[in-house]
């Protein structure tokens, strides 16, 4: 049996929940999953309460509005949008590329539940949209990652699900990607050439199941909303999904991206003739877990 963290709308992020709510949903985590998502870009690195505050004088890159789509009929959306000149949560060492992502709280305490740890099983559910002519390159552009957070081999993420391009901006495309530092157990791209034009302007719905232990599962269905055509189904049920001497692995969402051989501190910049502004649609976040583990903060090999 699954616990349930019940269906909420992604709305920015905060620190926490408030401590009677955290004894009294017990093993089901929250209402919504907003209150456990950090909200990370260059533009602002900050954690906020529930709805996102208006615009702060150095940009904002988030955005929620309620718009008259059918396959969200009266639910809040948020809208992450990734500037050409943007950076790494504002680090000046990291200049080839940019980040604005939600993430899972950088707590492996009273947010376990949330993190995948050693031996559970989870299954994650949330939709999101690209706009029509979102363009990728060849170098990553991640919007989805499972990342151990902790740990001598965390560098890398286990999971990505990636828009791919080929160097000259044709054959755009859906990739899944399967990593494991420190070992040779890395299957690399398991999922290729799925068309990133199936996605455009279209919302899906997106379901992975994950058994995190290193013979472990991992599937991903993602589905259409409009007319309920699988996208993506994939399913393994023996790939190393750990990273040793680690403790948790974080959920992340948004557009995590390389300057595909540009850098910030140049001048000019001298980005990709591909890159150029971007946004990415996301709702209905859902995390369910069974065979919790009793002592989610120890480090497992």
């Amino acid at each position: 049996m699954y616990w349930q963290v019940p269906s909420g709308v992604l709305r920015g992020a905060a620190k926490t929940i408030r401590n009677k709510q955290m004894k009294e949903l017990k093993n089901i985590i929250s209402a919504t999953l907003a209150p456990v998502l950090l909200f990370l870009s260059c533009k602002s690195n900050k954690l906020f309460e529930q709805g996102p505050p208006e615009p702060v004088s150095d940009g904002y890159t988030l955005t929620t509005a309620m718009p008259a789509d059918a396959a969200l009929a009266g639910k809040k959306n948020s809208e992450i949008n990734s500037p050409v000149i943007d950076g790494d949560r504002c680090n000046t060492k990291t200049v080839d590329r940019q980040r604005n992502e939600m993430k899972s709280a950088t707590n492996n305490t009273e947010w376990a539940k949330i993190q995948g740890n050693w031996d559970e099983w989870q299954r994650l559910e949330w939709k999101f949209k690209l706009p029509k002519g979102f363009q990728p390159t060849g170098s990553f552009c991640h919007i989805h990652q499972l990342k151990a957070q902790d740990g001598p081999d965390n560098g890398s993420p286990v999971i990505t699900i990636t828009p791919r391009a080929n160097s000259n901006g044709s054959n755009k495309r859906i990739q899944i990607i399967h990593t494991v530092d420190g070992a040779n157990t890395g299957k690399g791209t398991i999922v290729d050439n799925i068309p990133l034009a199936d996605f455009e302007d279209e919302w899906v719905q997106v379901q992975e199941e994950i058994h995190y232990t290193h013979n472990g599962y991992y599937s991903c269905k993602i589905t259409r909303v409009r007319d309920d055509k699988v996208l993506v189904n994939f399913k393994d049920n023996n790939i190393d999904m750990w990273r040793i001497g680690s403790s948790y692995i974080r959920n992340k969402y948004g557009i995590y991206r390389s300057l595909a051989g540009g850098k910030l501190d140049q001048t000019p910049a001298g980005q990709s003739p591909l890159l150029k502004n971007e946004s990415l649609w996301l709702a209905d976040f859902k995390i369910y877990e069974k065979n919790s583990n009793p002592n989610p903060g120890v480090a497992h090999d």
